[in-house]
């Protein structure tokens, strides 16, 4: 297996390179169906990005709650999470029916 990490500088390495804990290894980053205790985490998320930046109540007023999301939930399995450990560091919600990806947001320190 070839294992690889980043140093320091975020070069690509060998592992093989060092078995020492000077190398910075990037997080583990796990893909997700979304459940209700995550909707905390999607809104935090949602309201802290650059790009296309919404507050709670600029959502509440387009329908975007802590109430409709676990609807649209129960009614499909339609928001996936990408979560490193216990931390929410993106989301994305889609539509079946369509076939569409519409949301997709990443936390700004963690884009990249």
């Amino acid at each position: 297996m070839l294992s690889k990490c980043w140093d320091k500088k975020r070069t690509f390495a060998p592992a093989a390179r060092s078995n020492s804990l000077s190398y910075w290894a990037p997080a583990m980053i796990i893909i997700r169906d979304a459940d209700e205790k995550g909707i905390p985490g999607i809104f935090k998320g949602r309201t802290r990005v650059r790009e296309n930046h919404l507050l709670t109540e600029q959502m509440g007023k387009m329908g975007i709650t802590h109430q409709t999301i676990p609807e649209a939930l129960r009614k499909e399995p339609c928001i996936w999470l990408a979560v490193n450990e216990d931390w929410i560091v993106g989301f994305s919600m889609g539509n079946a029916e369509d076939a569409c990806v519409f949301t997709m947001f990443v936390r700004p320190e963690r884009e990249g």
